[in-house]
C-alpha cells in the first residue's frame, strides 16, 4: 500500500508480533516520507475516517510510536 497510515498500523503490529527486520523496513520508509514540518506524507485515510490536519495528526502519531519502539 502507499498509505503511510496502513504503513505505520503494519510497522507497530510487526513490531509487536516480534518481527522487527519487518517493521525496521517499514519505519525506515515511513522517516523517508518525512516532510520539513515533521509530518508523515502520504496519508490517504484512517479507520476513524479523519481528514485534514486531523488525518496528518493521526498518521504521524502512528508513525512516531513506531520510531519510539
Amino acid at each position: 500500500t502507499e498509505n503511510s497510515y496502513v504503513i505505520a498500523l503494519a510497522a507497530n503490529a510487526l513490531y509487536l508480533a516480534n518481527d522487527k527486520t519487518e517493521a525496521r523496513k517499514l519505519m525506515d520508509s515511513l522517516a523517508a516520507k518525512q516532510k520539513a514540518n515533521g509530518s508523515v506524507g502520504g496519508i490517504k485515510s484512517s479507520i476513524v475516517g479523519s481528514g485534514g490536519e486531523s488525518l496528518d495528526i493521526e498518521g504521524t502519531s502512528l508513525a512516531t510510536l513506531a520510531w519510539l519502539r
